[in-house]
C-alpha cells in the first residue's frame, strides 16, 4: 500500500511541478517496492506455515478443511439416482462434477478402498474420515 501511494506522489510531483522524474530515481524506486512486496508475501507464508508444529498438522488442517467442505457441499445434491432432462440436467452435471472431485480426492489421500467406501455410504464415510482425523493426537 504505501508503495503504491510513494509512487502515486512521484507522479503527481512530476504532474503539479512540471519537471519530469529521472529514470535513475524512478526505476530504482520501483524496483524496491516489487523486491519489498516479494519479501512481504514470503514472509506471510512462512508466519502461516510456522502456526502448525510439523508438516503432518498443516496437512491434517488441509484434509480436515476439504471434507467439511465435501459435506457441505454434499447437502445441496441429490444424493439419488435422476433422470437427465433438460429440467435437471444442471443438477445432474453438478452432482457428477462433485463426485469426480471426492474420489479423486479419496483417491488421492486415502487409497482405491476409500473410493469404494464412499460408493457405498456417500457422506456418512466422509464424516467417519472427518471423525477420525479431529480425534487423531499429533
Amino acid at each position: 500500500m504505501s508503495g503504491s501511494f510513494i509512487t502515486v506522489a512521484l507522479g503527481m510531483y512530476a504532474y503539479f511541478s512540471g519537471q519530469n522524474i529521472p529514470r535513475g530515481i524512478y526505476i530504482p524506486v520501483l524496483v524496491f517496492f516489487v523486491i519489498l512486496a516479494c519479501y512481504l508475501a514470503w514472509k506471510d507464508s512462512q508466519t502461516e506455515l510456522a502456526k502448525y508444529e510439523n508438516k503432518e498438522a498443516h496437512k491434517r488442517a488441509f484434509l480436515i478443511e476439504r471434507l467439511n467442505q465435501f459435506i457441505s457441499e454434499y447437502n445441496q445434491i441429490d444424493d439419488g439416482i435422476i433422470r437427465v432432462s433438460l429440467e435437471n440436467s444442471g443438477r445432474g452435471m453438478k452432482r457428477d462434477a462433485y463426485y469426480k472431485r471426492v474420489k479423486g480426492f479419496l483417491e488421492q489421500h486415502w487409497g482405491k478402498e476409500a473410493v469404494e467406501e464412499f460408493g457405498k455410504r456417500k457422506t456418512a464415510f466422509l464424516e467417519e474420515l472427518l471423525g477420525k482425523l479431529m480425534d487423531e493426537s499429533l
